[in-house]
């Protein structure tokens, strides 16, 4: 029954939530059919991203989404994109993936358009941490297989461990335990938890993360944060944020106003 749903899993473990970003994929679907997919397998290792006068504008709105936007992010390097609602933020993080397709500009990953990569094979690479998981009426354990369909039970609770949900073994029936669609059962930070496992669970090398603690109280954004940080060791990542607790994980702060890139500073000045 849920195979379908893990297959998806597979190649991106978790969709954009959010309604700005729902309309954003939505809206995409009416501009005209891009280019044939890529055939390129990306590289192994972890990769250095470039963003290079990247432009996006959905249908029916006047305004660009994305303006000539110009990132690097440097090989292992841990950027914030922070800027006020409909900045763009969002966005970013769906060119990113690979689900929008600039209007103009080009993204690289290692030197090579990601129009050329294989989006199965990109996206496989990629570990999602959205504001609102999405959590199916299944198992714990089979929502967090999510990031790895052929994962076993012992890699699931490793994942879990990871993730700091620790709450999972208090559960009538620990990770075989059944929720309810959406989540029913557990709160939004333990929603949170096991979308960071799922991520874990994915072993990418690429992390994007869209402000997961926007929503929770200060003690379970605290361990929330906790599990991220060893989330984002090591590997590129993307991390849309406003409070300072997961600012505090970056190496560099960039902002977003209007589709383009006003400031970016390293994470002492933004502390400063």
């Amino acid at each position: 029954m849920y195979a379908p749903l893990r297959g998806l899993g597979q190649r991106f473990h978790a969709s954009a939530e959010g309604v700005a970003a729902a309309e954003a994929v939505f809206g995409a679907l009416e501009v005209p059919a891009p280019p044939p997919p890529g055939r390129v397998v990306p590289g192994g290792g972890v990769p250095e991203i470039v963003l290079e006068e990247v432009t996006v504008r959905y249908p029916g709105s006047a305004e660009p989404a994305l303006d000539g936007v110009s990132l690097r992010v440097a090989a292992g390097e841990r950027v914030a994109v922070t800027g006020p609602s409909g900045a763009g933020k969002s966005t970013l993080l769906l060119v990113l993936a690979g689900l929008v397709v600039p209007e103009s500009g080009r993204v690289l990953v290692d030197g090579v358009d990601l129009a050329e990569l294989d989006a199965a094979a990109w996206r496989a690479r990629l570990g999602w941490v959205p504001q609102r998981p999405h959590l199916f009426a299944a198992s714990v354990a089979d929502n967090i297989r999510l990031g790895d369909p052929g994962a076993g039970d012992a890699q699931v609770r490793a994942a879990a461990r990871a993730a700091a949900a620790d709450f999972v073994e208090g559960l009538p029936e620990g990770f075989a335990t059944v929720l309810g669609e959406g989540g029913a059962g557990v709160s939004a930070g333990q929603r949170q938890r096991l979308a960071v496992a799922r991520a874990f669970l994915s072993g990418g090398p690429v992390m994007l993360l869209d402000e997961p603690t926007a929503r929770l109280d200060l003690g379970s954004e605290r361990v929330l944060v906790e599990a991220a940080g060893r989330l984002l060791a090591g590997r590129t990542a993307v991390v849309v944020a406003h409070r300072p607790a997961l600012l505090g994980l970056v190496d560099r702060v960039v902002r977003l106003e209007g589709g383009r890139i006003e400031a970016a500073r390293e994470k002492k000045e933004e502390a400063a």
